[in-house]
């Protein structure tokens, strides 16, 4: 037994069980601790190397028992030294047998470890979120242009739709479009306006009168000539520019400096410049929307509305417009179609734009989501903002599948943080379907732009 004992005391397994016990231990108290976190890879790396270790290590040699083939005959006097041998050779047996379970016990604990604390690590290194873009120099006129139109709608500043545009467009063109152009422009425009008002004896408080002026300078040739200063005013109509009119191979297409600089313009960039110069004047009108495209709207003096449609410089009718076959009943009461939207809703809705001009020129990451839900909370009825956001959560879901290896849906339910963001995907597509919204072609769209020549003016005017 004595020469049993010095055996195990010599075995280099003893220390390394007893090691790798306190590794275990230890390890288990402190895996979630922060200097666990700074060694975490070091560790993983020992408890690997110390499961090969004991998977592939030798015994400590040891005396085995006979085997049958081994049987020795017994002479006189040998038998008590034989009894005293078998009993030794049991021992060992018991030694090495022990030795094995504590082993495969260790192995197994080790094994459990690495799996669970890789796991975590696994997990850890995946990004939920996409990486910021803050870095990029040019961002940081888009997150100062967020925080101009956001003073506007928190009351902190005058709520100014011209300024608005200007810092949308000014943003996506890095900083360089001049605003005193801009403004000069816009204010010869308003000029224009009150010229023919004065002209025409025109009250400017009448906010019918005003508008039916305005819809006439943009959309008619107005020569006039101020009859104390005798300085002419002219202006020539503002047409549809038909070519790349989504702004798809030129974003800028889409704004109102190009219709500035161009005279013409697409149906959100020409309904913009008329709810400018209404602001200018003082005058009530609104933005309206409907598959694929905006016109403005305006109030009678005997309480209807007036449809005005600047894609031909005609005054609509309702009807129209939902002849488009793509206006659901459902579209109507969730209001996303044929409702008008005041200068604050029309604000928020330059937040979305802001929002595709930052994706143009940079990427997703979540300073869009920031824009795109301050732009619902102002406009929760705005379709484009929500189409967006679910645009966000799917790239961002894709994002997080790209990481994990693309696991089965089963799979991704197990990971409470993309499970989360497969949830709001759905949610948000949820609410586009429940909104009536369907998709109208380009081919659709166009074929109806088209069918606006054949659109006759109508007023009700009474």
């Amino acid at each position: 037994m004595k020469l049993n004992n010095e055996r195990q005391k010599a075995s280099p397994h003893c220390s390394t069980f007893a090691f790798l016990q306190t590794l275990i231990a230890n390890a288990k108290k402190c895996k979630r601790a922060a200097i666990f976190q700074s060694h975490r890879q070091c560790i993983l790396t020992i408890i690997f190397a110390l499961t090969t270790f004991c998977s592939f290590g030798q015994f400590p040699n040891t005396q085995q028992a006979p085997t049958p083939h081994q049987f020795t005959p017994i002479t006189p006097g040998q038998q008590n030294n034989n009894s005293q041998q078998d009993r030794t050779n049991k021992q060992n047996q018991q030694i090495i047998q022990n030795s094995q379970q504590q082993q495969n016990k260790q192995r197994q604990q080790l094994e459990e470890l690495y799996n669970d604390l890789h796991e975590d690590e696994r997990k850890r290194t995946i990004n939920y979120n996409f990486p910021s873009l803050r870095q990029i120099p040019t961002s940081t006129i888009f997150r100062k242009a967020y925080a101009t139109l956001d003073s506007m709608l928190l009351g902190q500043k005058e709520m100014n739709l011209k300024k608005a545009v200007y810092t949308i467009e000014n943003a996506f063109l890095d900083n360089k479009l001049s605003y005193s152009k801009f403004n000069n422009q816009i204010k010869y425009i308003a000029d224009v306006c009150r010229q023919k008002m004065q002209h025409d004896k025109i009250d400017p408080n009448n906010s019918e009168a005003v508008n039916m002026v305005i819809y006439q300078v943009l959309c008619d040739t107005t020569d006039i000539q101020n009859p104390k200063t005798k300085v002419f005013y002219k202006s020539y109509p503002y047409t549809y520019d038909f070519n790349d009119f989504w702004g798809r191979e030129d974003y800028t297409k889409q704004f109102v400096s190009k219709v500035l600089k161009t005279h013409s313009g697409q149906c959100r960039s020409l309904p913009l410049l008329y709810l400018i110069i209404a602001e200018e004047l003082k005058a009530n009108a609104y933005w309206t929307f409907s598959p694929s495209h905006t016109f403005i709207r305006f109030q009678l003096n005997n309480g209807n509305w007036q449809n005005v449609e600047l894609t031909n410089g005609r005054l609509s009718s309702d009807s129209w417009v939902l002849g488009s076959g793509f206006v659901k009943a459902e579209a109507l009461t969730s209001k996303i179609y044929m409702d008008t939207i005041d200068k604050k809703q029309a604000i928020g809705m330059l937040l979305a734009d802001l929002s595709t001009e930052y994706t143009e020129k940079f990427g997703y990451d979540d300073f869009v989501l920031k824009m795109l839900n301050r732009s619902l909370e102002i406009y929760p009825n705005n379709i484009v903002s929500i189409m967006r956001k679910a645009d966000y959560y799917t790239l961002l879901l894709k994002y997080v599948i790209d990481q994990k290896g693309k696991p089965t849906l089963a799979q991704l339910q197990q990971d409470p943080h993309a499970n989360n963001i497969y949830i709001k995907r759905n949610e948000m597509y949820d609410m586009i379907d429940n909104s009536g919204y369907e998709d109208m072609p380009k081919d659709a769209y166009e074929n109806w732009l088209k069918s606006i020549d054949n659109e006759t003016q109508k007023t009700n005017r009474k």
